[in-house]
This record gives structure tokens, C-alpha cells and sequence, in this order.
């Protein structure tokens, strides 16, 4: 059965391993995991840019499997509250650790199933274009929350986005106000900086071809190292949610 988890509204999903039988059949070996998706709606996202989103939201619903932990959520736009589309859930286990059985395989549809429809509440476009802030420092602090929640899995946060920060006093659109020098060491003495140790952190929508773009990026790449997790791929357009690791 769903559940949904209220902050706004949440949802977590897996990668499945495929099995060609009927009836039941020998499972293959893999480990539960954690994926977490988080969508930028905001003005700067282009209807092209939110439909590639969408299928790649897709793509990674199909990859899921078995005991998988999935979310999907806005992105924050100014600190960790306020209503925003967040959804979790997780793919019931097998039964059986050694096989997968025809019921088996009926609850991982079902549970794509839901998330599609998820999906496509999250990327309703009403209001969308009219979303005037980002704060991508405070999607990764309620990311980490959920990544504490999921019994141990391997985490990997997934953030679909231009990476344009614009929220709390740093606007990064133009290079308009980033932070300065030392700021983010002063952050870690705060303590505001989240515990991410052991992530994978994977960016889709970002820029990094222009001075301000590769600026940006070595922001977020020393930001992502005082978390603890590691900066994957950082890339404009999405490839294969396959290849979108850390190692």
C-alpha cells in the first residue's frame, strides 16, 4: 500500500532488476538502495528543460527494484519549510530473499505505478514560471534528512537543476552574489552544513561551459566535499540514469 508522508508531499523510489520467467524465478543478487530526486520548477527552468526532467524521472521510476527507497520533491525555495510537492515510499521487499514470485512482481508495478502518477503531480506546470526563488543549500539539508531514514541504504541524491542558488541573499544567476571567500568554513563552524557523508551527489541542468558556469560549479564542488558526500557527474543534459554514479 502507499504512504505518504507529509512535509509538503514526498516520495522515494528504486531500481528494478528485470526477470524474464513466469512464475517464480531465482533472484539476482543486488542490494536495496536509496534514490532521491529533487525537481527545480522555478523561472529559470524552460518547458524543454521540465520535460526532460520528466523523462528522466521516468527512466530512473524504471530502473527501480525490489526494496528500493525513493524520492521524489521540489526543490526548497527560500529555507527547509513551506508547502512543497515531496513524496516518499519504498518497494516492498521479496518475500522470499531467494526468489521473486509472481505477487512479487504485481507490488513493483503497482508501486511504478503510483509513482508515475506521482511524477506527474510533481511536474504539473500550474504556477510553474511564477516560482521566484531556489534554494538548493536548503534542498540538500532536507535531502539529508531523508538519506538518515533509510536504513543504511546507498544513497544517491539526484538534482535536477541549473544550480543557480537564489534564496537567503545569494543570487548566483550572472555571478550577482555569490558567496564570499571562507564562507562556507564559516558554515561548517555554524553547523549548518548537512551530513551527507557517503552520498552520491549527481547534478542534471547545469551549465558549466561559461567562466560563471565553472565558477559555479566550484562552488558546489567544495560545498558537496564539506558534506561529506561526493560530486558526481555534473552535467546539461541527462544521460542513462545508469550512468549517473560516483565510481
Amino acid at each position: 500500500m502507499m504512504r505518504f508522508r507529509s512535509l509538503g508531499l514526498v516520495v522515494l523510489v528504486a531500481v528494478v532488476t528485470g526477470c524474464g520467467c513466469r512464475g517464480d524465478c531465482p533472484r539476482v543478487a543486488r542490494s536495496p538502495k536509496q534514490t532521491i530526486v529533487a525537481v527545480d520548477l522555478s523561472g529559470s527552468q524552460t518547458p524543454e528543460t521540465l520535460r526532460d526532467s520528466r523523462a528522466f524521472v521516468e527512466k530512473t521510476i524504471d530502473s527501480l527494484s525490489y526494496g528500493d527507497h525513493f524520492v521524489l520533491m521540489e526543490m526548497n525555495r527560500t529555507g527547509v519549510g513551506g508547502a512543497l510537492k515531496r513524496y516518499l515510499n519504498t518497494i516492498p521487499d521479496l518475500a522470499d530473499s531467494t526468489f521473486i514470485t509472481t505477487k512479487d512482481r504485481d507490488n513493483l508495478k503497482g508501486t511504478k505505478g503510483a509513482f508515475r502518477t506521482i511524477a506527474s503531480i510533481v511536474f504539473d506546470t500550474t504556477g510553474v514560471g511564477r516560482i521566484p526563488h531556489t534554494d538548493i543549500l536548503a534542498t540538500l539539508f532536507t535531502a539529508s534528512q531523508y538519506v538518515h531514514g533509510a536504513d543504511n541504504r546507498p544513497a544517491t541524491i539526484i538534482l535536477l537543476s541549473d544550480m543557480l542558488q537564489s534564496a537567503n541573499g545569494i543570487e548566483m544567476e550572472g555571478l550577482r552574489s555569490m558567496p564570499p571567500p571562507g564562507w562556507i568554513g564559516q558554515q561548517r563552524k555554524l553547523g549548518t552544513i548537512p551530513d551527507l557523508t557517503g552520498v552520491c551527489i549527481v547534478v542534471v541542468g547545469a551549465d558549466a561551459s561559461t567562466p560563471a558556469g565553472v565558477t559555479i560549479r566550484e562552488f558546489w564542488s567544495e560545498y558537496i566535499k564539506a558534506t561529506g558526500a561526493t560530486l558526481g557527474p555534473y552535467v546539461l543534459l541527462a544521460p542513462s540514469p545508469a550512468e549517473l554514479t560516483c565510481g
